[in-house]
């Protein structure tokens, strides 16, 4: 039912330069500016990441089961002289267990308590089956009205159609090209 369109590395061959252009084209641009075309790679690979997952979760929801949808918005500190301007995917793992493996250094207040709150979601989804529970901003079940979690490090807010125009850039309008370009070589080569 849901398109699984894998994208790898190796679009940067030349047979590849449809999937190469339209994606330099979604996420940079001119290329002419390095942190917009870091954070524009950046994007790029996340969405491409983010697109999986979310196919994961559509095919959860296909199975019945209850399925719970979320974007973490802050980037650590202790990661900041690494990676400036940046939230990966995985971010909120390297959060929860900064302490443990990453540094030991303690960690601000504000980052401290949001990651009590993540350790809260994950603990309540363990033992029940729901993230939510008392004195944490309700998490809604990702159904038709398509409702995550925006986890950030000042507040938690639920959103709408998490990015909806780069998933269907993916899922739709990528493959479409990529099919396009391909039936137009299949025919020049006849």
């Amino acid at each position: 039912m849901y398109h699984s369109f894998s994208l790898s590395i190796h679009f940067l061959k030349p047979k590849h330069a449809i999937i190469r252009d339209l994606m330099i084209d979604k996420y940079i641009g001119t290329g002419e500016d390095h942190v917009k075309n870091r954070d524009g790679l950046t994007e790029m690979l996340g969405d491409m990441l983010f697109k999986q997952t979310q196919n994961f979760h559509l095919s959860g929801i296909d199975a019945g089961a209850p399925v719970y949808l979320y974007e973490y918005q802050h980037p650590p500190k202790f990661l900041a002289i690494y990676k400036k301007h940046f939230s990966a995917p995985d971010t909120w793992t390297q959060h929860m267990f900064q302490h443990i493996i990453f540094t030991s250094d303690s960690c601000p207040e504000e980052e401290e308590k949001l990651s009590k709150i993540m350790m809260s979601y994950w603990g309540n989804f363990a033992r029940t089956g729901s993230p939510n529970g008392d004195g944490l901003v309700h998490w809604p079940k990702y159904e038709a009205g398509e409702e995550y979690l925006a986890i950030g490090l000042k507040q938690q807010v639920t959103g709408h159609h998490l990015k909806k125009d780069r998933f269907v850039l993916l899922t739709q309008t990528l493959p479409e090209k990529v099919k396009q370009h391909q039936e137009k070589m299949e025919r020049s080569e006849l």
